[in-house]
């Protein structure tokens, strides 16, 4: 009887001890499912580190100052400008050239109203090496470089750069200027006898900016004659911005006009207001009323 259960005591444990190396063998059989690991995003457009990226070109900002009224780069402005300089990539076959380029994707504010955005002016070309390659159009993968300018309306308010996919296109992204903190560190590294010779510049130059100004409003009146012209220049100034304008014709309104109703250049720069002109075309206006 003893031998009995003993014997089955036996067979009970072997059974058992089975059972349990089957179940860890099953808990142990390894899973050979992949696991996916998400992947970081990155961005298609975007506008960081001072370069802008969208779908046609790529445009890299490479310096900045502050250009008194007066001085070189500004000389028939009547307030100072912020100057900046870039250079820009075609990443196509389309016809881009750097003038188009900058102000497809970026407009300038300097925030000193609490009512309303504040957009700042273009001002003239602040560096005359790019007067005649600034409206050239650039080869796929080629790179130029250009420079911009805007007028500010105070000399303390920093200036925020917005870029933009284009016309309605979302904002990739923002640089902030500091207008004020710039004029100290410029204004410490000049002497007197430089701040002496400046103040003289900018007398002579305000001469020169009333002069132009006359000029400018004589040929305006003379212009407006032309029925079409004056249509275009009164839909750009009251509708649009100048960004805008390029995003829909895909030029200036000044380039519109000459390629589209006849004109010369002096007649469309002279037709098409101030602010709807790119920094080359102000500072070529300059230089047309010089040469009367």
């Amino acid at each position: 009887m003893k031998k009995t259960l003993t014997l089955g005591t036996i067979i009970m444990s072997v059974l058992v001890l089975s059972a349990c190396g089957n179940d860890t063998t099953k808990k142990d059989k390894p899973n050979n499912t992949t696991e996916n690991v998400a992947k970081p995003k990155t961005e298609k457009y975007y506008f960081k580190n001072d370069e802008l990226k969208i779908h046609d070109l790529k445009i890299k900002i490479t310096n900045s100052k502050i250009i008194p009224v007066g001085k070189t780069g500004n000389e028939y402005g009547e307030k100072p400008v912020l100057a900046i300089w870039y250079k820009v990539t075609n990443l196509t076959n389309k016809e881009i050239d750097p003038n188009t380029a900058w102000m497809v994707a970026f407009e300038a504010y300097q925030d000193n109203n609490k009512n309303r955005e504040n957009k700042l002016n273009v001002g003239s070309l602040p560096d005359q090496k790019f007067i005649d390659s600034q409206q050239n159009n650039i080869k796929k993968n080629g790179t130029v470089e250009n420079a911009v300018s805007y007028e500010l309306d105070d000399n303390t308010t920093p200036v925020t750069l917005k870029a933009t996919q284009g016309l309605g296109g979302k904002e990739l992204g923002t640089k902030i200027f500091k207008i004020k903190e710039t004029l100290n560190t410029e204004q410490s590294n000049s002497t007197s006898n430089s701040n002496s010779t400046s103040s003289s510049t900018v007398a002579q130059s305000s001469s020169v900016v009333q002069s132009t100004s006359q000029t400018k409003q004589v040929a305006t009146k003379s212009v407006n004659n032309n029925n079409q012209s004056q249509q275009v220049a009164t839909s750009s100034s009251s509708q649009q911005t100048l960004s805008d304008f390029v995003n829909e014709h895909g030029m200036s309104p000044a380039a519109y006009k000459m390629q589209h109703d006849g004109m010369s250049q002096k007649e469309a720069l002279d037709s098409t207001p101030r602010g709807m002109k790119s920094s080359g075309e102000i500072q070529m206006q300059n230089e047309l009323n010089k040469q009367q």
